[in-house]
């Protein structure tokens, strides 16, 4: 059972994302225990490689689940509010780019659609609180943000066999979970990275910087994020029990995996 807090007008689940009770997030700490890591078990190659499948599985315009899945997230963030076509410049509304939002998609190819799909339907909480329709310096576009969380995330489960292997031991045999297991992840990545990139820009302005251009600081504030995301996990997984944060995304997994359409085959 979760516990919803109120931050801002906005719903945060407690648990795996306690630190919004005081504006903490454990990556605003500077000391992390960093932790040799392990080989990488067959059941964590197994995850990386059918994740990988799916990033080499371009997002094409009119392959029916695919569409589904962009319907989905639309009506998700725009509840009410009916595209008006297809193809069109309304998308740019969710933070896509252009008028078709597949062309987003080629650098992380349907993983990055399913992780999409998947936060903004079962991780409501999460896409609240990203997806901020006011033009404030600490908005962002929230698919284009996530499409780059992802990819932060999956280079994260290569670069900390650690995580992967705590995490792939909980797999069940289904292709399903592992990305229903991937997408949480993404989702408690993604909150983390939200707290940082907002601390970040509070700072860029306290300096002098113009805060009509704060935007532009959204790939240097994530180089700077990736590498204490790395290390908050090494220390995270340094002692002999899972931390809680794991322990919730795994169950979330579990009960959201089979009632997700992006987690079908």
């Amino acid at each position: 059972m979760w516990l919803l807090l109120s931050v801002g007008g906005v719903a945060v689940t407690a648990g795996t994302y306690w630190w919004y009770n005081n504006r903490q997030s454990p990556l605003q700490q500077q000391e992390f225990e960093l932790v040799e890591q392990p080989e990488l078990h067959a059941a964590g190659k197994h995850t990386l490689k059918q994740l990988e499948s799916l990033v080499s599985k371009g997002v094409v315009k009119g392959a029916d689940k695919q569409e589904e899945m962009l319907s989905a997230i639309w009506k998700s963030l725009m509840p009410g509010i009916a595209l008006s076509n297809r193809v069109s410049k309304e998308w740019q509304r969710i933070g896509f780019q252009g008028s078709d939002p597949v062309t987003d998609f080629r650098g992380m190819g349907e993983l990055a659609l399913r992780t999409l799909c998947y936060v903004s339907q079962h991780k409501r909480d999460v896409a609240e609180t990203c997806f901020r329709k006011d033009d404030t310096p600490t908005s962002y576009s929230y698919a284009i943000a996530g499409i780059n969380i992802c990819q932060t995330t999956l280079q994260l489960l290569k670069d900390v066999p650690l995580l992967t292997n705590h995490m792939c031991d909980e797999i069940h045999d289904s292709f399903g979970f592992p990305i229903a297991l991937f997408a949480e992840l993404v989702a408690h990545t993604w909150i983390q990275f939200d707290m940082f990139y907002i601390d970040e820009i509070a700072r860029y302005i306290e300096e002098g910087g113009t805060p009509a251009l704060a935007i532009m600081q959204f790939e240097q504030i994530r180089a700077r994020f990736i590498p204490q995301l790395r290390n908050y996990w090494c220390s995270s997984l340094s002692g002999r029990t899972l931390p809680l944060a794991l322990t919730e995304i795994i169950e979330s997994a579990t009960e959201n995996y089979k009632s997700s359409l992006a987690c079908r085959a």
